[in-house]
């Protein structure tokens, strides 16, 4: 027979793509100990480029774009995480919801690290002390 499909291939397939992604939400954050490293990221991406595209989703997946890409180099979570932020601020609308709020601030945010490139870390040294001689040394 035909291989057995998950809860999200039937919504898909019925084009109740907002429950969807809710649930692909749902299911990314629960239990993210259990998981291999990035599966969460995986799941919200999935469901995001499968045309989910609700607040909550867009919320918690430019949350862990940010979250994972902290040490890339490239920067380019960065326009990721932006463009999820942008996409997600046009279907707002007129709304007021709390969500529209935390992503409006976080996309205020990743546009000022965007423009504002990471300063290199100056190198320390651990002591600028000169060594201390024995008195007993005896060469």
């Amino acid at each position: 027979g035909p291989p057995p499909t998950g809860w999200f291939d039937k919504l898909d397939r019925a084009g109740d793509l907002d429950s969807a992604g809710y649930g692909a939400q749902l299911a990314a954050q629960a239990g993210p100990q259990a998981r291999t490293p990035g599966h969460e990221r995986r799941i919200l991406a999935f469901a995001w480029d499968k045309g989910s595209r609700n607040a909550k989703l867009a919320d918690r997946y430019s949350a862990r774009i940010l979250a994972d890409g902290s040490d890339d180099p490239t920067r380019q979570h960065l326009d990721l995480a932006e463009q999820v932020c942008v996409d997600a601020l046009a279907l707002a609308g007129t709304s007021k919801a709390r969500v529209y709020e935390r992503l409006t601030s976080r996309l205020e945010r990743v546009s000022l690290r965007k423009a504002n490139p990471p300063k290199p870390r100056p190198v320390y040294t651990r002591n600028g002390r000169a060594p201390r001689v024995s008195p007993l040394r005896t060469s």
